[in-house]
């Protein structure tokens, strides 16, 4: 083969593994929200003496609605390693509704969510007028099928068993980025 016609089939086959990309458009908003409506008890373990625990495949689930398009059940898989007294850590997991998977990195702390106390039943303690819970700050990315990325953020009110331990939740959750559906 010659010269110009090895430059043309380089160019050709350059082409034609970039046109998938060029139809794929620029990336659209994405916006995803819902409710955190239980937990399971999962696997969680002392991590030695420290007064931390272990926590893995634990899962979280509700209703999610992805760019306004109805909503659809969801699981948030996930693993960590907290102290029992805060909860408050790093959080990494698997977020998966309908056909849609998030991998999604966080940390959660302790502070206000956005339930006033006045709708609280009596003795419920309160912080700065608001409900106290775990707030989690994070991001996600999505990387099968529909790509994208953004922020993840989450409240929550846990309530605890009789030894500290998460027993059920509920809450919201917030997904914001950019997508290729």
């Amino acid at each position: 083969m010659r010269r110009p016609q090895k430059v043309l089939l380089v160019a050709g086959l350059l082409f034609a593994l970039a046109l998938p990309f060029a139809w794929a458009g620029p990336p659209e908003p994405f916006v995803a929200g819902g409710s955190i409506d239980s937990i399971t008890v999962g696997e969680v373990t002392p991590a030695g003496e420290s007064g931390r625990f272990a926590v893995k495949a634990r899962e979280v689930s509700g209703w999610i609605s992805i760019n306004g398009s109805g909503w659809l059940p969801y699981t948030f898989t996930f693993g960590t390693n907290v102290p029992l007294t805060t909860q408050s850590g790093q959080i990494h997991g698997t977020l998966t509704a309908g056909p849609y998977t998030a991998q999604v990195h966080a940390m959660s702390e302790i502070g206000a969510t956005p339930i006033s106390c006045e709708v609280a039943p009596s003795g419920t303690p309160c912080l700065g007028g608001f409900i106290p819970g775990l707030l989690l700050d994070g991001t996600f990315a999505l990387p099968d099928g529909a790509h994208g990325q953004g922020t993840a953020s989450a409240w929550l009110v846990p309530i605890l068993g009789p030894d500290g331990h998460i027993v059920a939740v509920f809450g919201q959750v917030t997904l914001i980025g950019q997508w290729q559906p």
